[in-house]
């Protein structure tokens, strides 16, 4: 092998134990990861107490370790289910490396220094805990952690059972034959690269979702306040109708804009509408939808029709905006005009046209003020 080769080689090996530094790691699914690791947590506390009811019942001579590290990992477990909601992704990580280790220091013993009699439930220890850990580790350590890994739990498990075998004890349980290490280590081996693979596949269809979240919201979203568009309000709006959601609707128009933009040139006129937009998106609520409508024209919807609910939540944006203080910028007010859905109705031909006329009278009034006008 000449140095070149070797150099490559020492590189892709240390990039794989690097991995972890990306956040999330290549091809991982924090997500997805933990959602799995609840549902397998639950399968594996089942399994461990499953394990350990039938080494009681089993005529003839069980392994006390057997039983006992089942009964052990079903306790861990079924803790661990109990306290989910105060366990973060990042200790649920963690916990599943440190399970690998105990099951792969289980296996090891079991095969190396126990009994011989402790071998069968070494091996099935292995067989049935390994590949559910594997899984939950390709998850969260991504492809190239989880192939180092699941390469290193092969080896592990493989030699284990070939030096194990070689013990005179192992020939009264016939479990004496070398070769189920090789079958034991390339069954494991194969299926770590079959979760790699998968992993692969699992990024590849995220980047995709991500691209595609990207370029609808930007299709959706205003570029300079970061509020929806009227592209974006079609879609929530045509759904509320269809499902004939009641909602109040909040138009707001900017006092004296133009003065403004004339006075103090368009960079402020911009940072102007940027600040309102970012104090209306703090003053709202997290299901109402935010537009910015055409020009100095803001809209508020909110799935609240209640009259009293709907002024008292105007009166609030309005007092909100007028308070800004902001040594760059000039005196910001608004007018707002209130409408609200009514049965049947369409939207922009008439629910927005009656705010509209709200608005109009909300300036005539002497703007920074609040105007409704209901349905009759």
């Amino acid at each position: 092998m000449n140095i070149n080769t070797l150099k490559s080689k020492v590189s892709w090996l240390n990039g794989l134990i690097r991995a972890d530094r990306r956040s999330p790691p290549i091809g991982s699914n924090h997500e997805l990861a933990n959602e799995m690791t609840r549902v397998l947590v639950t399968v594996g506390a089942v399994a461990a107490i499953a394990l350990s009811i039938a080494g009681l019942l089993t005529p003839g001579p069980v392994s006390r370790i057997s039983i006992g590290f089942a009964l052990f990992i079903a306790v861990c477990l079924l803790l661990w289910s109990w306290q989910w909601q105060r366990v973060s992704i990042s200790l649920n990580r963690g916990f599943v490396l440190v399970a690998l280790i105990v099951v792969q220091a289980r296996f090891l013993a079991g095969w190396l220094f126990s009994p011989a009699a402790d071998a069968p439930g070494a091996i099935l220890t292995g067989l049935v805990y390994v590949p559910l850990i594997l899984f939950m580790v390709a998850l969260f350590e991504g492809s190239r952690r989880g192939v180092l890994i699941g390469m290193v739990s092969a080896v592990v498990m493989g030699v284990s059972l070939v030096i194990g075998s070689q013990r005179p004890e192992m020939q009264e349980i016939h479990f004496n034959d070398w070769r189920l290490g090789i079958v034991v280590s390339i069954s494991i081996g194969t299926y770590t690269f079959c979760l790699a693979r998968w992993s692969d596949q699992q990024r590849a269809l995220e980047d995709s979702a991500l691209q595609l979240s990207l370029l609808e919201r930007e299709a959706n979203t205003d570029p300079l306040t970061r509020l929806l568009n009227r592209r974006g309000l079609d879609v929530i709006i045509s759904s509320w109708i269809i499902s004939r959601q009641k909602f109040g609707v909040l138009l707001l128009d900017l006092d004296h804009f133009k003065q403004v933009n004339d006075r103090y040139g368009h960079d402020v006129g911009d940072k102007v509408l940027r600040t309102v937009s970012d104090t209306i998106r703090a003053t709202a609520r997290d299901d109402d939808v935010l537009v910015r409508w055409g020009g100095e024209e803001l809209m508020v919807i909110t799935r609240s029709a209640e009259k009293s609910a709907l002024t008292g939540f105007a009166e609030r944006m309005r007092q909100a905006i007028s308070n800004i203080s902001d040594p760059d910028l000039p005196s910001i007010t608004v007018s707002i005009g209130i409408s609200r859905s009514g049965t049947d109705e369409d939207f922009e031909d008439v629910i927005v046209v009656r705010a509209d006329k709200a608005l109009y009278q909300a300036k005539q009034d002497g703007r920074d003020t609040v105007h409704a006008l209901w349905t009759t």
